[in-house]
């Protein structure tokens, strides 16, 4: 009678760490998109943009997003850091996107404006713009605090068309 109840209750363990797992996974199940850059403000001491980036839920359960810590790269040079664990971003299950908006600012002459310039004019359209970090995720019982993030896209991506994020896949 005892084996019997030690082998149910090491099945029981077996199946609460292997929910517990698929739980963990499905919360990595997300894809991210660029959905737009607006330049709110240029100056030569302010450079100042709203970015708005598609977050698509690929898992069957919904997550809310509870901090975000990204760097943002011009080129492969960091020009700037966005933090934020005071927001809270539902999305829904099964392919739920929800937009992500934040601000970017930096100022140029920390970086060498003519370096920018010249940089952008070196290599125009396809100036690379890179978003890399991670966000937090909490979903039921379930907190992940390093759900890595990397978008990288370029200057040609956005002149002369229209970018609605539909282009999010998982």
């Amino acid at each position: 009678m005892r084996k019997i109840f030690f082998v149910g209750l090491a099945m029981t363990g077996i199946g609460a760490y292997l929910y517990y797992r698929r739980q963990v996974d499905l919360l990595y199940a997300m894809s991210y998109s660029i959905a737009g850059v607006e330049m709110l403000e240029r100056n030569p001491d302010l450079w100042k943009a709203k970015i708005t980036m598609n977050v698509k839920n690929c898992s069957e359960i919904p997550f809310t997003l509870t901090g975000w810590n990204f760097d943002i790269l011009i080129n492969n040079e960091q020009v700037s850091k966005i933090t934020d664990n005071k927001q809270k971003v539902s999305v829904g299950a099964n392919g739920g996107v929800t937009p992500l908006s934040f601000i970017v600012e930096f100022n140029p002459k920390n970086y060498g404006l003519l370096d920018i310039l010249a940089t952008l004019l070196d290599t125009g359209k396809g100036t690379q713009i890179t978003i890399q970090g991670n966000v937090s995720v909490y979903s039921g019982l379930l907190l992940t605090t390093k759900s890595p993030v990397e978008l990288t896209w370029t200057l040609e991506d956005f002149i002369g068309s229209d970018n609605d994020g539909s282009q999010i896949s998982c």
